[in-house]
This record gives structure tokens, C-alpha cells and sequence, in this order.
């Protein structure tokens, strides 16, 4: 796995993208995200993984997506860590939704 996620030129998104792990995308990733029912999730934004804010914030779609204005990525991952849902930089492919 280091090989697609670790690497210089990799974002721990690339797990995705390279099928490592399955995973709901676009719309349908959005639809699954929407039914969790969490009130407070982690949230980590940024491009630079070992500068990045990490916080618990609240569970908002509508603040998150404002978000973005502050980096190029953000990942959403509830509290015990059931789910994680990530919008990218390349709008192409994302958002992904994965829980366990």
C-alpha cells in the first residue's frame, strides 16, 4: 500500500484511485455520507500531510463544503473511526466514501 499512498508524488487518497480498497464514489459516495448521523467528525484539511489541521468540527455538509477554501483536500472520519469520506482536488474523481 505504501507504494500508491506514501510515495512523494502520492495523496493518501490514491488508495481509491488505485482500487486498493472498496469504496463508494461521485454521487453515490455523497448519498452514503448524507445518511450517517453523526453530530462531530474529525476533519483533516490540506495537500501537506505533515502540516495539516486536523479537528473535530461539526457534521455539517453545507460548512464543510466552505471548507475547501482552505486547502485542496478535506477528510471527514467519524469519531470511532467507522466511516471516512474524502473530496479531493481532482473533482473528477471524487468524493469517496468508505465504512467499515
Amino acid at each position: 500500500m505504501d507504494e500508491f499512498v506514501k510515495k512523494e508524488d502520492c495523496c493518501p487518497w490514491h488508495i481509491f484511485t488505485y482500487g486498493k480498497v472498496k469504496s463508494k464514489i461521485g454521487n453515490d459516495a455523497l448519498k452514503e455520507y448524507q445518511k450517517q448521523k453523526d453530530d462531530k467528525v474529525y476533519c483533516y484539511i490540506g495537500n501537506d500531510y505533515k502540516n495539516g489541521l486536523c479537528e473535530i468540527i461539526n457534521n455539517n455538509y453545507n460548512e464543510i463544503i466552505n471548507l475547501i477554501d482552505y486547502g485542496d483536500e478535506i477528510y471527514l472520519t467519524s469519531l470511532d473511526f467507522s466511516w471516512t469520506f474524502v473530496i479531493t482536488h481532482e473533482q473528477l474523481f471524487d468524493p469517496y466514501f468508505i465504512k467499515k
